[in-house]
């Protein structure tokens, strides 16, 4: 009798974990969809990660914290130009969480590009119910330093 109650108890906490997840991810989907059609929401954090397949390449993670970036990054995202199914600037793909709200995360997609200084965003990065789209992020205007520090990093490990 004891071992069905705790078999009973790990099945529905493993259900009630389920569903918690699959709403978190439609939620953070809504967000970021929303946001990508020109709806902010407060982005909180990025953390980037550099494509480690690239050669010479060694693993490290940059973060976005500050105030200026975030509301910098967060404009242009809702202010991006919707490419569609194919980018007209694309080079090594790098993934970026970003954390809305405090409590929703997405991840995206980023490729640097170095003549036209700007981003194109890959979304979404994980297979999904729809099919990944691109947007292309300018940085025109006088860009906060860490993302132009950013931004130059990622251009650099294109180049190497």
């Amino acid at each position: 009798m004891k071992l069905r109650k705790i078999i009973t108890l790990l099945i529905l906490t493993g259900a009630i974990g389920c569903a918690v997840c699959i709403c978190h991810t439609r939620w953070s989907q809504a967000k970021m969809e929303s946001h990508l059609a020109g709806n902010p929401s407060n982005i909180t954090t990025i953390t980037v990660s550099p494509n480690p397949l690239h050669p010479n390449q060694k693993p490290e993670t940059i973060e976005i914290s500050d105030d200026e970036s975030l509301k910098y990054f967060s404009s242009a995202l809702a202010l991006s130009l919707h490419e569609g199914y194919y980018p007209s600037h694309r080079r090594t793909l790098h993934t970026a969480c970003v954390h809305i709200d405090g409590i929703l995360w997405v991840t995206i997609g980023l490729y640097p590009s170095r003549g036209d200084r700007g981003f194109t965003v890959y979304y979404p990065y994980y297979a999904s119910s729809q099919d990944p789209q691109y947007y292309w992020i300018s940085l025109t205007g006088p860009v906060p330093l860490p993302l132009l520090k950013l931004y130059r990093t990622l251009c650099d490990i294109d180049s190497r």
